[in-house]
């Protein structure tokens, strides 16, 4: 028997490599849903992601309401970096059978014509399954053709479905004439003769899930649209924009923002020209004004009904983890839109509704103002103070999920989840959104009314104050903050003292 080239080290010493647990990322704030009405993306699906206007104009017509928001968007500088795009059923919709993307070498229209006797079996509406045969395709010269002689064939077999080739998603679709929550369709299966083109149409069940079925659906409000989409995709947008709603859901969509967690921030356009009127208190400027909104702006423009996505896109741009790298929306551009000659008391008329504009003036400038919540606070206060909360909720939650024992119940614990929130808090001062100034309102901690604040302060009580019923919850004690904003510069007034 060999001799072992020894005893093993481990013996003596032992040594284990453990990898820490990888932190989250703070959600953004810079990104943007657009709720539209096209049939092009389907309500299964709900929402597509676009990094340029190229993306966009891929899938959707110019004509659109999808493709000119995008423009409008794609256009601020600097330009988003992505656009989200999502589906609001405002219309009774068929049922919808969606094939699976088929390959360059699938597309060939070669692989059809050698085909006489085509074959398939389908349920619709309830009725079926059936067996749909002597689909002959051997005269077709594209895979529009196919389409067709398919529709042919399930209509003749008694069914009121339509099958288009869709080029822009490289795939067959099958939509039924019915439209509502009764229509319905199923997946392709074998028929009991001929031969089977359900597969080549990439529509059975061996294809999930990049084949699927959408049911029927019924009109669904603007707001639960957002809802649904909300709930399936909320941490990968933060504004959102709806160009086809009403006065209603504006209303409805801008409650439902004010309220959500996570944070959401609402956008409208409006061209209503009694917004410039102070007689007026229908339009949706002086609505949302009156219910005091913070996460919602209101844009006019005779001219262009996507503005809002300028004045969003521009403050979406926002790096919140550069040094003075924040900004305010007054004073800037609005790209690709006309700028509004409007009086002075028509400014001040939007001024008091709290509706901001793109506009000329006299020495040349061409500006957006205000740069207004419908509540009257600044747009950048409040989508400042969102990224804030979301970084500071981040790294504390950080600091607990990546502690490799534990963040002890103790003030040295505390420490460290002050630590964390300071670092964030830091983060906001290198950026310009907080700086130092005087705290005026009531004070805690070390913190009176009046005293200076270098950006913020963080106070904790100290563990050893901690009541039993908390403490027994394992849970820590209440963190206050107190941040200075630093604001922005809009006016200005000079005295000139000229002395002869």
């Amino acid at each position: 028997m060999p001799l072992t080239s020894g005893l093993p080290v481990s013996r003596l010493v032992t040594v284990q490599v453990s990898l820490t647990t990888p932190a989250i990322v703070a959600e953004s704030v810079n990104t943007c849903l657009l709720l539209g009405t096209s049939e092009v993306i389907d309500a299964a699906q709900r929402m597509r992601t676009y990094a340029n206007i190229l993306e966009v104009a891929a899938q959707f017509d110019s004509v659109t309401e999808e493709y000119q928001a995008a423009l409008t968007w794609f256009s601020q500088n600097p330009s988003p970096h992505t656009l989200h795009i999502g589906r609001w059923v405002r219309e009774p919709s068929p049922a919808i059978l969606i094939g699976a993307p088929l390959s360059p070498a699938e597309q060939r229209v070669s692989n059809w014509t050698t085909i006489a006797d085509g074959s398939l079996a389908i349920v619709i509406d309830g009725v079926g399954p059936t067996d749909v045969l002597v689909m002959n395709f051997t005269t077709h010269t594209n895979l529009n053709g196919v389409a067709s002689t398919v529709t042919t064939a399930l209509q003749a077999a008694g069914f009121a479905a339509t099958m288009v080739w869709n080029a822009r998603m490289d795939r067959f679709e099958l939509r039924t004439t019915s439209t509502g929550p009764t229509s319905t369709i199923s997946f392709m299966t074998t028929a009991a003769g001929g031969t089977d083109i359900s597969a080549m149409l990439k529509m059975t069940m061996a294809y999930e899930p990049t084949a699927y079925v959408v049911p029927g659906m019924a009109p669904e409000t603007a707001l639960a649209a957002a809802v649904e989409i909300d709930g399936k995709f909320s941490a990968k947008w933060y504004a959102l924009v709806c160009p086809s709603a009403d006065d209603e859901d504006h209303q409805m969509l801008a409650a439902y923002c004010e309220a959500s967690d996570p944070p959401h921030y609402y956008g409208v356009s409006t061209d209503a020209e009694h917004s410039l009127s102070d007689m007026s208190d229908i339009d949706i400027g002086y609505i949302l004004a009156r219910f005091g909104f913070n996460k919602t702006a209101v844009m006019f423009s005779r001219t262009n009904h996507y503005v809002i996505m300028s004045y969003l896109g521009r403050i979406l741009t926002t790096h919140w983890g550069g040094s003075n790298t924040t900004i305010t929306l007054m004073y800037k551009q609005a790209p690709g839109v006309a700028p509004e000659n409007i009086s002075t008391q028509q400014a001040n008329t939007l001024q008091r509704k709290h509706v901001n504009v793109f506009t000329n003036y006299a020495n040349g400038a061409r500006l957006i103002q205000y740069g207004t919540s419908a509540s009257g606070e600044f747009t950048d206060t409040i989508i400042g103070a969102d990224a804030l909360a979301i970084e500071v909720q981040a790294r504390v939650f950080n600091t607990l999920y990546t502690a490799i024992t534990k963040v002890p119940q103790t003030d040295a614990g505390m420490e460290l989840l002050k630590t964390s929130a300071a670092a964030g808090c830091a983060m906001y001062v290198s950026n310009g959104w907080l700086a130092t100034g005087t705290w005026n309102a009531q004070g805690f901690g070390d913190l009176s009314q009046g005293d200076l604040v270098p950006g913020f302060y963080i106070f904790t009580p100290s563990m050893l104050l901690q009541n039993q019923a908390d403490r027994q919850a394992r849970r820590a004690p209440l963190m206050q903050i107190a941040a200075k904003c630093a604001g922005a510069i809009h006016t200005a007034d000079v005295l000139i003292w000229v002395n002869q």
